[in-house]
């Protein structure tokens, strides 16, 4: 008897869902409609905003704030280096929230700019890239005489000894190969500005989505909320009986 009580409020429920959807059939197509070409227009009409992008090759010396990405990525981040910059016209905590760094392999990084301003964008990003490139000049240079200044001492070593004279040279050509291998920081590719804008097409098909949603809340909340108050009457009368 209880499965059949239950087999029969389960047909009642979907009897009642049905002829609620037949009822208000337009309703509930329309919601979805609705939804997705206020999403679409939405899209269509919103500002743009400006994303300006610039790929770098970090140098190679002995600093690994300038020759490793992660390192990098700190540094230029960092509000020190931000506010050190000259002409950046943004807060500097604003300025990082739009400001980004991919990593594109261990020592070539992209450094990425969104600003709902295209010349700002570029402008900005450009005196980021340069602000760093001249610090890593900067320490590239440092590196470089340091080790001009070894390999001059060891040319002015006075070694009588031949083991001497071989470890002389095995020294030197270490700090030759060392200074032969430095590298400056570099731009692989010039700042450019790609439009950053929400797709229509996709946020239409959330719009939908987001519809079809609504309208099933809809369809199905009244026998949620018939399912709850006829378990508070029964609970209700139980309750006196007891």
């Amino acid at each position: 008897m209880k499965e059949s009580s239950m087999d029969s409020e389960l047909k009642n429920s979907i009897n009642r869902i049905m002829g609620r959807l037949r009822k208000y059939f337009l309703l509930f197509l329309l919601v979805p409609v609705l939804t997705t070409v206020v999403a679409y227009f939405t899209a269509v009409m919103s500002s743009s905003s400006y994303e300006a992008t610039a790929k770098i090759s970090l140098g190679q010396f002995d600093n690994s704030s300038y020759n490793t990405v992660a390192k990098a990525k700190q540094l230029i981040t960092s509000k020190e280096f931000l506010s050190d910059i000259d002409g950046l016209d943004k807060k500097t905590d604003g300025l990082k929230d739009n400001l980004d760094i991919l990593q594109e392999s261990d020592t070539i990084m992209t450094v990425s700019l969104t600003d709902g301003n295209q010349s700002n964008a570029k402008r900005m990003l450009r005196q980021i890239v340069d602000a760093f490139l001249q610090k890593s000049d900067s320490e590239k240079d440092k590196w470089t005489a340091l080790l001009q200044q070894k390999i001059n001492q060891v040319k002015n070593l006075n070694v009588s000894s031949d083991e001497g004279k071989v470890n002389r040279e095995k020294l030197l050509f270490e700090l030759q190969s060392s200074l032969y291998k430095v590298k400056p920081a570099e731009i692989i590719d010039q700042p450019t500005i790609v439009p950053l804008k929400a797709n229509p097409l996709h946020q239409a098909a959330l719009g939908l989505l987001i519809g079809i949603m609504l309208s099933a809340t809809l369809l199905l909340l009244p026998e949620i909320f018939r399912e709850r108050h006829e378990n508070k009457e029964v609970g209700g009368i139980m309750t006196s009986i007891e």
